[in-house]
């Protein structure tokens, strides 16, 4: 199995590749796959279903991952080509939502003990709102962000297989 400085490294490498390849697309696509390919290697890679650099790198919302990390073993779902990445991207949806939603009924709770936390809640919602609108505005762009994250995966599987001969 390959080391994490040397997943890192295929990961700017590819990345810079796909930038020369994928330039014909036009800048906006370019930018978009090259994003989903950064964020698939340094944050949303196969090894979050251990402790790892890109876990690592969600300093203290590295506990996201900790239910994944518990309820898959390594080289399990998360390593499976496309459908790994897909779980990935799933799961870490999920436990966004989870968090919000976790956040919310606090605030209402608190309210109705007495407690005006109602402030803290905008903040939370105009992000959550901002953030849909972005991707609502990148329309196709979401697609092309997700196929990077796949790319790096696949470039992440790759050389697992490569390293283990």
């Amino acid at each position: 199995m390959a080391s994490g400085k040397k997943h890192d490294q295929a990961g700017w490498y590819t990345t810079v590749l796909f930038t020369a390849c994928w330039g014909y697309l036009g800048l906006g696509y370019t930018t978009c796959f090259c994003v989903g390919n950064l964020i698939g290697f340094l944050w949303l890679s196969p090894d979050v279903d251990t402790r790892s650099n890109p876990v690592n790198r969600w300093g203290k919302l590295g506990f996201i991952w900790k239910p994944l990390q518990w309820g898959t073993k390594h080289r399990g779902i998360t390593h499976v080509p496309i459908i790994g990445a897909i779980a990935i991207i799933g799961y870490l949806l999920f436990a966004v939502a989870a968090l919000i939603i976790g956040y919310l009924i606090f605030v209402v709770l608190a309210f109705m003990a007495g407690f005006d936390l109602l402030s803290s809640v905008e903040p939370l919602l105009m992000f959550t709102l901002e953030a849909a609108l972005l991707m609502l505005s990148l329309g196709f762009g979401v697609v092309v962000i997700i196929l990077g994250i796949i790319s790096q995966h696949t470039v992440h599987l790759i050389l697992d297989a490569l390293s283990s001969l």
